[in-house]
């Protein structure tokens, strides 16, 4: 972390000593944006329609007062799909929990993850578990389940991810993954539009992809007057967590209250 904190504060230096560099506009901009939501508009619908597999999805967002997201739903199913939030007294995301109908006491839950935050209020544990039931005291933990660990850069963004599967507590799988940023503020190895990323409307968005990208990986066919995509055509990724995501994608927007 030393390391990776000693790089910024060069990079900062440079760009401020010689603020007419090529790219470093774009440099300071982004360091003083790292990680942090563009809160001009939330998320309020999504429509995906995708011809070809004759599928349709519309999700409908909602949120507290503090422009926390506590429930998604998918209202093109007889019941639903859910994704709900919960948060502690300090508005930190400690719970999330998809589920095929709207019953947070009965059934069976998709996922259901739980979040561990460490001294610097970054999510640094995350315990998933997959096709468990829901009571009235709440989710019971599965046979299944992974543990996510992540380590965070300079910028407060996660740059790495360790992932361990376990079936009866014993390890089946393991992995782990790095995110590596440019210094245009982007991940590598993709191509970007240069409108504002749809995932910093807010940070929930951000960690649930593991994209901190000042930009979009997708160029929108239409975009409104905050610079944020309406309309996408079938997008290399797209707000992966949704679970369906390819398609034409048009998203609609609350830019009243913010």
């Amino acid at each position: 972390m030393k390391h990776k904190l000693n790089l910024r504060t060069q990079l900062i230096v440079i760009c401020f000593t010689f603020p007419l560099l090529s790219g470093c506009k774009k440099i300071i901009d982004y360091i003083s944006k790292a990680n942090i939501e563009t809160r001009t508009c939330q998320i309020s619908e999504i429509l995906i329609s995708n011809e070809i597999s004759h599928s349709f999805h519309h999700y409908r967002f909602t949120y507290n007062d503090f422009g926390d997201p506590v429930k998604i739903f998918d209202d093109t199913r007889p019941q639903g799909n859910y994704w709900f939030f919960k948060y502690d007294k300090f508005h930190r995301l400690i719970e999330s929990l998809s589920t095929g109908d709207s019953s947070l006491t009965k059934g069976i839950y998709s996922l259901w993850s739980k979040y561990h935050y460490n001294i610097l209020n970054q999510i640094v544990d995350e315990t998933q578990y997959f096709s468990g039931l829901k009571t009235e005291t709440g989710p019971v933990p599965s046979q299944s389940y992974n543990k996510k660990h992540y380590e965070y850069d300079g910028l407060n963004r996660i740059d790495k991810e360790t992932d361990t599967s376990y079936y009866n507590h014993h390890t089946s799988y393991w992995s782990q993954k790095r995110y590596v940023y440019e210094s245009n503020g982007n991940l590598r190895w993709r191509l970007y539009d240069d409108k504002v990323n749809i995932l910093r409307t807010n940070k929930i968005w951000m960690f649930l992809v593991k994209d901190y990208s000042l930009n979009n990986a997708f160029k929108a066919n239409e975009y409104n007057e905050h610079q944020l995509p309406l309309k996408i055509y079938f997008p290399r990724e797209f707000m992966d967590f949704l679970m369906s995501s390819a398609g034409n994608i048009q998203v609609k927007y609350d830019c009243q209250n913010f």
